[in-house]
């Protein structure tokens, strides 16, 4: 990936380790105010054109749930324009847990912080509704990246109504809206810097994997917008602002139409690695992937600076790569609780340490005299 960080710092952000980041849950009290580093979520501004068809499934916020639209004039669509809702936590009636709620423009963010810099993961769970647009190609996750220093580009994944789903080099169905009962599906997304390729999961199951090697998973500076596409609904016009990363407006419209859908979303999870298939239907069936180990203590390593062996205080090490500041590895064996560093030279290093699950998950500055 094309990084333009100092060469410790790179070689810190690559061992940082592929334990998951976090999950929101959206329970507890205001979880919106308590969300975790490198995510937000933008509140909705602007009224909205939305093209409402009869019996088409919206959110109705006076009331709190998920209802059919009934036009006023009977039978057919209409356009609606109104004042946007804030984004909101509610319980839902399928689910029976509490799960983010967002009107048409209302999403959520998460950048390179979270996200980190390379491989990554990212699940949720995630139901679309809100009108009825056959031709539009609605919001569902937007990636916004620098190609080149203040030069942004943004690509994404959109839906039309029927289930058909597309971009990012993937196409697969299964994310209909409109007058169809809007239903929770568990998304996975992951992306592998070694092939440039995303791949997508929809409950448990491989959908699609990118057609060709993908720019945007190289950008520096990534973010994924989930539930805002920041285009026009018949995708001519990107709101992007190329110098800035940032789009212009919340109130996508056009021709009388928006290109963003209410959406709820529940247990987003981000893993700084691209997990496996197996993994992906293992967490779909309950199941839990590999802890990593020397997370779950204060992994030190004694004495530092150090003569001749280097101990661990824990012997859930399995293998360490010592890298010299130039960022060439001059060590790397099989270990248990030490390493012995006499025959290297004095200077600083960089260890990287191996828990038993083969979980890159610690690296630390070790003064070699």
């Amino acid at each position: 990936m094309k990084k333009n960080y100092f060469l410790l710092t790179l070689l810190c952000v690559s061992f940082l380790g592929f334990s998951q980041e976090f999950t929101i849950d959206f329970e507890g009290t205001d979880p919106l105010s308590s969300l975790p580093t490198g995510v937000t979520h933008v509140e909705p501004t602007e009224n909205v054109l939305a093209y409402v068809a009869e019996s088409s499934y919206i959110f109705d916020s006076a009331g709190g749930d998920i209802i059919q639209y009934v036009s006023d004039s009977g039978a057919g669509g209409q356009i609606i324009d109104r004042a946007q809702f804030a984004n909101t936590v509610v319980t839902d009636t399928d689910s029976s847990s509490k799960t983010f709620q967002g009107d048409y423009t209302g999403h959520i963010i998460i950048d390179e912080n979270a996200l980190g810099a390379d491989d990554f993961t990212l699940r949720l769970d995630y139901k679309q509704f809100g009108h009825k647009m056959g031709s539009t190609s609605c919001g569902f996750i937007t990636i916004v990246g620098e190609e080149s220093t203040g030069v942004w580009k943004s690509d994404r994944i959109t839906s039309k109504n029927g289930g058909y789903t597309s971009g990012m080099g993937l196409a697969f169905g299964g994310f209909p809206y409109g007058t169809v009962l809007p239903v929770f599906k568990n998304i996975v997304l992951t992306y592998t810097a070694s092939d440039q390729m995303y791949r997508f999961y929809v409950d448990g199951a491989l959908a699609s994997t990118s057609d060709a090697a993908q720019a945007s998973g190289e950008w520096n500076n990534r973010k994924i917008y989930l539930g805002f596409t920041g285009q026009d609904h018949n995708a001519t016009t990107d709101h992007l602002d190329a110098t800035t990363g940032e789009f212009t407006t919340n109130g996508l419209r056009s021709d009388g139409r928006i290109a963003d859908l209410q959406t709820r979303m529940d247990n987003i999870q981000v893993y700084k690695k691209a997990i496996s298939d197996a993994d992906v239907t293992k967490l779909f069936n309950g199941g839990t992937l590999a802890v990593n180990q020397l997370s779950k203590e204060t992994f030190k390593t004694f004495p530092n600076p150090v003569k001749d062996v280097l101990y661990f205080s824990t012997n859930t090490v399995s293998s360490v790569e010592i890298y010299n500041i130039l960022g060439a590895k001059v060590l790397s064996q099989k270990v248990t609780n030490s390493v012995d560093m006499s025959d290297l030279k004095a200077g600083i290093y960089l260890l990287k340490a191996t828990d038993t699950n083969n979980l890159e998950v610690k690296t630390l500055k070790v003064v070699k005299e």
